[in-house]
Parts: C-alpha cells; sequence; structure tokens
C-alpha cells in the first residue's frame, strides 16, 4: 500500500504459478527498464509469528549477523532467553506454517494438507502447466515433482532421474526443472567454484520451495520428527529458504560445496558480487560434533575461507562460537530463521519508512488561516 501511495502511477501485478507461462512463450520479450521482477517466497518464520499474533522477543536494536557474532556471552543469554518461547512453534511452522491461510488453530493439519494440494498443487501444475505443456508432460512433471519431495535435499542425477521416469530423455528431465524453478515450486543449487578452480561433475542438489507444501503432497505429520535422517532434510530446506529470501536484494550465487576430493561437504556456500563468501552447514541433531575433519571445519581452515560461517542446529546450548574452530558460529534453527526474518523486517522498514498518515479526502490537515477563513463562503444552518 506504501508504494501504490507514494508511486500512483506503478502498477504492480501479482502472480502465481501462471508466471510460468510468461518465461516460455514465445512471444516473450524483455522488461529490462520496464519492469521489475521480484520473488516472493512462503512465509519466513517471523512472518508467521507475526500471523499468529506471537508475543514479539525484545531484541537490541539494528541488530544484524555481524552483530550478533559480535555479541559477548551475556548478550547471547539475552538474546536466547527471549527467543525460547517460540520452539514450541517452530515445529508448528514446519508442519503447516509456509501459507497464510493455514496458520490459525482452527484448521487441523489433515485439512491444510488437503487444501495445499488442492490450492497450489493442482492449480500449479494441473492447471497452469497443463494449458502450456499439454497432458503427457503433465504427467511427467507431477511425477518430477513427487519424487523431489520424497528426496528433497539430496543430489539428482537427470540420468538417473530420466531411466526411472521411463522413455524421457535428460533433456526432457531438465525442461520440467526448470519449470518446477520458474513456477517457484523447487530450488536448484550446484557445485559452488571458488578461487576460479575447476569443479566436480556438475551435479544439482534440490530443495522443495517449502516445508509445509513437501508434507502436503506426501502426507507427513507429527510422526516425521521422530525420523532425525528425513527431519535434518526437512530443516535444511527451511534454512535456506530464508537465506534465499534474506540475501535476495544482493543476488548473491547460492551453491554447496565439496572438497576436491568430493568426500566432504558444506550445505550452503552465498557467494555475492563483491567476492565474499557466506557457509552455512545444517546439523540437526542431538550431538552436533564439529570435527576437524567436517566440511565446515576443513573449508574455514583453507585459503578459500568465507567471511562467515554458521553451524545451524537443534539444541539450545549451541549458541556462540564452536569450541572446535571459533570463526564457526553455531546457532539453533529456531533462532536462526526467526532472526533472519526479524533482521529483514527492520531492514525493510528502514528503506521504506511509513509515511505520516494524511488527513481523509476533503479535510484539511491544517486549520485554516484568518484570511482563508474570511474569504470562505458563509452558509446558513438550517433546523
Amino acid at each position: 500500500m506504501t508504494a501504490i501511495r507514494e508511486y500512483p502511477r506503478t502498477r504492480i501485478v501479482a502472480t502465481g504459478s501462471a508466471a510460468v507461462l510468461l518465461r516460455d512463450t514465445k512471444q516473450h520479450e524483455s522488461g529490462v527498464g520496464r519492469w521489475t521482477s521480484v520473488h516472493v517466497p512462503t512465509l519466513s518464520f517471523y512472518e508467521y509469528g507475526q500471523l499468529r499474533q506471537l508475543e514479539f522477543p525484545q531484541l537490541p536494536a539494528n541488530l544484524t549477523l555481524d552483530s550478533l557474532v559480535s555479541l559477548d556471552a551475556k548478550g547471547r543469554e539475552e538474546i536466547l532467553s527471549a527467543c525460547l518461547p517460540l520452539q514450541r512453534e517452530f515445529n508448528r511452522y514446519l508442519l503447516q506454517g509456509g501459507f497464510p491461510a493455514f496458520v490459525s488453530d482452527k484448521i487441523p493439519l489433515g485439512m491444510a494438507q488437503r487444501l495445499l494440494r488442492e490450492d497450489v498443487i493442482d492449480k500449479a501444475l494441473k492447471r497452469d502447466m497443463a494449458h502450456l505443456y499439454g497432458a503427457r508432460s503433465l504427467g511427467q512433471i507431477d511425477q518430477i515433482f513427487v519424487y523431489l519431495c520424497f528426496n528433497s535435499g539430496g543430489i539428482v542425477e537427470k540420468s538417473t532421474l530420466a531411466k526411472e521416469m521411463q522413455n524421457v530423455s535428460a533433456g526432457t528431465v531438465e525442461n520440467h526443472l526448470r519449470r518446477l524453478e520458474d513456477a517457484h515450486l523447487i530450488y536448484r543449487l550446484h557445485s559452488s567454484k571458488l578461487g576460479g578452480k575447476k569443479s566436480l561433475k556438475p551435479r544439482q542438489k534440490i530443495y522443495v520451495a517449502d516445508p509445509s507444501l513437501r508434507n502436503a503432497v506426501i502426507l507427513r505429520g507429527e510422526g516425521l520428527f521422530n525420523e532425525a535422517t528425513e527431519l535434518g532434510a526437512l530443516i535444511e530446506a527451511c534454512v535456506f529458504k530464508h537465506l534465499y529470501a534474506f540475501y535476495y536484494p544482493e543476488q548473491p550465487s547460492f551453491g554447496y560445496w565439496r572438497s576436491p576430493r568430493g568426500d566432504k561437504e558444506v550445505d550452503f556456500v552465498a557467494v555475492f558480487p563483491d567476492g565474499k563468501r557466506l557457509a552455512v552447514e545444517v546439523k540437526y541433531r542431538e550431538s552436533p560434533r564439529l570435527g576437524s575433519k567436517e566440511g565446515l571445519a576443513e573449508m574455514v581452515r583453507g585459503a578459500e575461507a568465507p567471511e562467515r560461517a554458521f553451524l545451524v542446529t537443534k539444541n539450545t546450548a549451541d549458541f556462540g562460537p564452536a569450541e572446535e574452530e571459533k570463526s564457526i558460529f553455531r546457532i539453533p534453527a529456531f533462532v536462526f530463521t526467526y532472526l533472519l526474518g526479524h533482521i529483514e523486517h527492520q531492514r525493510w522498514r528502514q528503506a521504506i519508512p511509513v509515511p505520516p498518515q494524511k488527513a481523509p479526502y476533503g479535510q484539511e490537515s491544517q486549520p485554516l488561516s484568518k484570511e482563508a477563513a474570511e474569504r470562505t463562503p458563509k452558509t446558513e444552518e438550517k433546523s
């Protein structure tokens, strides 16, 4: 509303998965200088808390990731204590918190997942894409998306996936993956190339765009919290979604890192236009020990060490510099995702301040001067 009020000649168009139609049409033309596309992801944990009307933690003013890392033990303890009440909401957010319509307690999980399948998946795949690609391609796209929901966060070999689908080429699989990406249903990460070195054979990791969407497709409920491996992959997807949304204005190149020998890995690496790097590893388990031979430890000690490195964990005790490597900052997943949303919100408030409210149309914001009042025609009051 601020943009519309302050720039009345600006036109804002919101699209859903139908945006993929614009990208694939043969008549597509460049909009450089005439329009700007902005990706709006599903709800962050912070935005979910706003809609749930949760009590906001009292956090330091102008908090940033850099200032967070620089805090002393007392400062970290104050932030952790303020955020602790949010911990119990995090699991609910993972199950059904990514879409505004299903945040309310009045909608049970089963109904929310059914509506997600009908309103999001069916419309995105069975209406928008079917209109452009036809029934046969629709079946292939749907099959690939279900496969990705079961294997979110895993390495995807297009040739292997093509063989499993039978009579489908690797090129066709690539086209379908691109369409799912254009529809904002998945994120794709490639092995990062740091320092100009040649990367390994290109292999991509794929994450479903929102954890609650993935759970709705493959019917995962509260039982997934007892499956450590599956839960770890779900948290990875959640963390990346928050990283992508948080750094979107800076346009970094996202990928994952693998050691030259291919035996070690870091989940997420962001390379910014100025050359700076951020590394994030997710270890969502009870004892996330960071051994000296772990991928993140090797990366921060190497010649291509990132300027900032985070180890996202499960336990609230993991909040501060890692004992094994002080340049790595440990932080619980629910705190990390919430703080990213909080910092992003504060950043936008500073960039786009809310203007003072104007008086309703037809009313003067200031009283008339004496001279203006004398020139105003008098009207007789009728009883």
